[in-house]
């Protein structure tokens, strides 16, 4: 059996930590709740800390905004599909590389369609910062490596830097994503199906 120290929960961390962590991830849930419900310019910071139990302090100590509750989950997001990106073979074809992205992107919105309107006014916030953490700026590193080692192969003739095509391929997504949103039918994966295709004839495939 492990002997706990004194004050500590198991995992190296203090009861008055995980305290902490717990108030943390519900006022995260109902922060994002609200967010799905009112949309995130009209959620109001006093509704998540009462429907928390905490104060409106407790929520700015976890979130100091509304866009970065959705900022962390945005993140996460991105490290999955990322990832997901990262374990293709490396000699799969754009194509491939691009339906395997919009099938992880679908997997990951197609159970959130409320919420997906707020995240996409956050990634284009995040987008434009030059700055943005590199947690959030993961998917559009992972792309611009897949662009350029098609460039490389010579599967694309168009001459913009993989970065920018890894931009506007993005841009594709999320404008579809936002318009399905409104109208969550057929499926988002049925609905993102023809972006890689017609995104590659206008980059020059």
């Amino acid at each position: 059996m492990a002997i706990v120290p004194s004050g500590q929960v198991g995992d190296g961390l203090t009861e008055r930590d995980r305290q902490r962590e717990d108030t943390r991830r519900r006022v995260r849930e109902i922060a994002l709740d609200v967010i799905r419900r009112d949309g995130l310019a009209a959620a109001r910071v006093d509704e998540m800390a009462r429907l928390a139990g905490v104060s409106r302090g407790t929520v700015y100590f976890h979130y100091p905004t509304k866009e970065h509750v959705v900022a962390e989950l945005l993140g996460e997001v991105e490290g999955r599909i990322a990832a997901s990106l990262r374990d293709l073979p490396a000699a799969a074809p754009i194509e491939r590389v691009l339906e395997a992205f919009c099938d992880a992107f679908a997997r990951e919105w197609e159970k959130d369609a409320r919420l997906f309107p707020s995240v996409a006014s956050v990634a284009l916030q995040v987008g434009a910062d030059a700055n943005r953490p590199r947690e959030l700026d993961a998917v559009r590193r992972a792309l611009g490596a897949r662009f350029r080692v098609a460039s490389e192969r010579g599967e694309l003739t168009d001459s913009m830097r993989p970065a920018v095509l890894a931009n506007a391929f993005l841009m594709n997504v999320v404008t579809a994503t936002f318009a399905w949103s409104v109208r969550p039918r057929p499926k988002l994966a049925v609905v993102l199906r023809d972006v890689p295709p017609v995104f590659l004839r206008g980059a020059g495939r």
